[in-house]
């Protein structure tokens, strides 16, 4: 009988630790790093190469947006003003699958030590795939909004098909964040 208790608590006591790592690590984050001076009143601009998916990028940003008094968005016509600049074109080779890219800048260097804060970003959408043929409205958002995460210092998130940070843009059905993506924006900004 001892032993049968003891079983027990030690399958209660792991099943506990493994759902408690399993809720703090729902969502991930590229480093310790951040949008140097943080992610309130960022300006973002498209360039005039994206401007027939100027709704879905724009769309796909903002809903970045109300997550928490920390975050807010909204676009600019003055590149000079933006803190997040997103382009269309063939950036990467036509059988790569890359969907789109962000790239994190620190003065005027792109930068690949997420451990230090960022000041603005480049997302990169590639003509291959960013396209009327590939991706539909719903998902050339996901992809936009899924981008902007990277910008506020979120990495791939393999957990779940159904978080914004899904690394795989064409079968991800989401193009709001979850409730993982919204809490490792607010962990990492405050809500």
């Amino acid at each position: 009988m001892k032993k049968h208790i003891k079983k027990c608590i030690a399958f209660a006591l792991i099943v506990t630790i493994f759902s408690f790592t399993a809720t703090a690590l729902a969502y991930n984050r590229l480093g310790t790093g951040k949008i140097s001076g943080g992610a309130t009143g960022i300006l973002y601009y498209i360039d005039s190469s994206a401007s027939e998916y100027d709704e879905s990028i724009r769309y796909g940003i903002q809903h970045w947006n109300g997550i928490s008094d920390n975050i807010e968005v909204n676009r600019t016509t003055t590149k000079s003003y933006s803190r997040c600049d997103n382009y269309w074109g063939a950036y990467f080779p036509s059988n790569s699958g890359i969907i789109a890219k962000t790239y994190l800048i620190l003065n005027n260097v792109v930068i690949t030590d997420y451990d230090v804060d960022w000041y603005w970003c480049k997302i990169k959408y590639s003509s291959y795939v960013f396209n009327y043929d590939y991706l539909d409205y719903k998902h050339r958002k996901g992809v936009a909004c899924h981008e902007y995460g990277h910008f506020l210092g979120l990495a791939h998130n393999y957990a779940s098909i159904h978080n914004i940070m899904w690394p795989y843009g064409n079968t991800c059905d989401e193009e709001y964040p979850s409730t993982d993506d919204k809490n490792g924006v607010i962990s990492i900004y405050g809500s």
